[in-house]
């Protein structure tokens, strides 16, 4: 270090304390100007110090992950903006959650490759973007969802008391490429190649009377390259979603104006049955048949919004009304009575205009077809009753389906089941072997709140369970679950305050060995009452139960999927001689692969 000299030169390189990784590299600075020159390796730096200023910013959580990059950057300590930098950064394996096991977002690698970012002289100019198996779990729970108990109520904790004058490095990293991006689309800007790769997107919504999930799973996002001097940038949308369906989307934008762009959407073969925490919450009804499509197509310029959008809800179906006090009431088949067109399909179009701050939407076509329903559908209502009762009849006869948590079965299935045996007993050559599906996950939640609310009930009504009756089963079934003193009885019984769920609540209290011997003790009653029937006919050395597997059904229900060998009941072959005939019938044909989506 000279005296006579402004500037100095520093070579530096060391590891990083008691966590991984290693830095080294050049800074030289000019003293009088606060110009500087960085040249910077970073191998596999260990982000955990960073956890004491996430715990600065937010009610719990951990952070955990690691650093690379090779950056060389020119720039002046008295202006952010004052910036000309290149080279690579790439963040792995980075984790933000509520623990070590439990994420709220995460990915696999963000990697930029920087051709030169001058943000003074408005350029930003990137060789590729890349977000590698990105993760993000959205939760809604009774009062709040995940992001509010970890950062606080529009994220309060996140923003920090005001005036305390604390230094926090991620706000001042955040504020810093705040500045960096003021003037993103105003600048010069392209990214040859934009790529978002095998995303996983979850929903949970917990404030129900069950809990509603859903995800877009193997998600891609890629675009065209982006460049401001181009006409249009097209960026495709494509994944699947769970437990069913796919979507698909594309995108065209104009660079310079992002009000203005094309869309083109699908939204394909969706169980209407994954609806039914909303639809036994808000109406009373489960549904347990239906596939839905949704497609659009829209043309936005400058924020005025020309587009169609087309709603298909093929086959939908309400079971048996669930009653409780904590459901409200919609007559959910008297609703599709009329909705519901002659091909047993409910076919919308619904086009939208007005501009991207006050769409206006046009249901013209919704009650257009609800009055031909009115007048038109009676004259096809012989045609639609055979078409359901052979449905019913197909459906039963390779199927048996069991009600959530029970083992009831309906007097139409009993006497199915006693048919089939018989038609084993007189075909000696044929066998059928059985195969278990079951929902586990909802079995599991029913299986839950029934015992713990038991367990309530037998400690308010001052009862043990030998003296448990019908009765007061029935009377738990109807308990509410967020019941004011059951809640006060879970929320003693569990008080650790990050634990937010009903669900999870309920099952601390159970025990997993509990819970898993209730579910093996369903299996194996169901599987007696089953075979019952045919042990009376002796034929049961004839039936084959195999081991159930966890799956997530179509229609929402667990249920035993019936296969013959030898051959078949001869109201089946009927059955499907009638069904074949029915769907080339006018009503049904123009939307027969729907249909086929939907059948057992």
């Amino acid at each position: 270090m000279h005296w006579e000299e402004d500037s100095m030169a520093i070579s530096y390189s060391f590891l990083s304390g008691p966590y991984t990784g290693s830095l080294k590299g050049e800074f030289d600075m000019n003293f009088k100007t606060s110009a500087y020159l960085i040249r910077s390796r970073i191998n596999s730096l260990d982000l955990k110090p960073l956890e004491q200023y996430v715990k600065d910013l937010s009610n719990y959580g951990t952070i955990r992950g690691n650093l690379d990059a090779d950056l060389l950057a020119k720039g002046n300590f008295h202006e952010a903006k004052n910036l000309m930098a290149n080279g690579t950064i790439s963040f792995n394996d980075l984790h933000l959650g509520k623990n070590l096991k439990d994420d709220y977002a995460s990915f696999k690698q963000l990697k930029v490759v920087i051709h030169e970012l001058s943000p003074a002289r408005r350029l930003y100019l990137f060789d590729s973007i890349s977000l590698e198996h990105p993760y993000f779990k959205y939760e809604r729970y009774d009062h709040s969802n995940n992001l509010e108990t970890m950062f606080g109520k529009k994220g309060a904790t996140a923003n920090g008391p005001a005036g305390t004058g604390k230094l926090n490095i991620l706000v001042i990293i955040a504020q810093y490429v705040r500045d960096l991006a003021n003037n993103f689309f105003r600048s010069e800007y392209k990214v040859d190649n934009l790529a978002i790769l095998n995303g996983d997107l979850k929903y949970n919504d917990f404030s129900l009377n069950e809990e509603f999930s859903t995800a877009l799973s193997a998600l891609d996002i890629t675009a065209d390259s982006i460049n401001k001097h181009h006409k249009r940038v097209n960026v495709y949308l494509k994944s699947p979603l769970e437990p069913y369906g796919n979507l698909s989307i594309d995108i065209s934008i104009d660079p310079k104006d992002s009000s203005s762009f094309d869309l083109n959407y699908h939204l394909r073969n969706v169980p209407i049955s994954i609806f039914n925490p909303y639809t036994v919450t808000y109406t009373s009804y489960p549904l347990d048949r239906g596939s839905l499509d949704l497609n659009g197509e829209w043309h936005v310029r400058r924020g005025l919004i020309t587009s169609g959008n087309h709603l298909l809800i093929v086959d939908p179906r309400a079971t048996k009304r669930i009653r409780g006090k904590d459901k409200k009431w919609v007559p959910v088949p008297l609703i599709f009575a009329f909705i519901r067109e002659r091909g047993d399909v409910i076919d919308y179009s619904i086009p939208i205009t007005g501009n991207l701050k006050s769409p206006k939407f046009h249901f013209g076509d919704v009650i257009r077809h609800t009055l031909e329903n009115i007048f038109v559908k009676p004259a096809t209502t012989p045609y639609r009753f055979e078409v359901k009762n052979t449905e019913q009849e197909i459906e039963k006869s390779e199927m048996i389906k069991w009600p959530l948590m029970g083992t009831t079965l309906l007097p139409s299935q009993q006497k199915f089941l006693s048919d089939i045996a018989k038609f084993l007993a007189k075909n000696k050559n044929t066998r059928i072997t059985i195969q278990p599906y079951e929902y586990t996950t909802k079995e599991k939640e029913h299986l839950t709140f029934y015992e713990t609310k038991k367990k309530y009930y037998l400690l308010a009504t001052h009862k043990d369970v030998a003296s448990f009756t019908p009765k007061d089963s029935a009377e738990v079934e109807k308990l509410p679950a967020r019941d004011k003193g059951f809640m006060m009885y879970v929320n003693r019984k569990v008080p650790d305050t990050l634990v937010f769920t009903l669900q999870e609540k309920c099952s601390r209290i159970l025990g997993s060995r509990e819970i898993n011997s209730l579910l093996d003790q369903l299996e194996k009653n169901r599987n007696e009452i089953f075979s019952s029937f045919f042990k009376n006919q002796q034929v049961i050395d004839r039936v084959k139960i195999r081991p159930k597997k966890t799956t997530v059904p179509f229609d929402g229900f667990s249920y035993y999927d019936i296969n013959y060998e030898g051959g078949v009941p001869p109201e089946l072959l009927k059955a499907y001689n009638k069904m074949n005939a029915l769907n080339e019938e006018s009503p049904r044909k123009k939307f027969l692969n729907e249909h086929k989506k939907t059948l057992p």
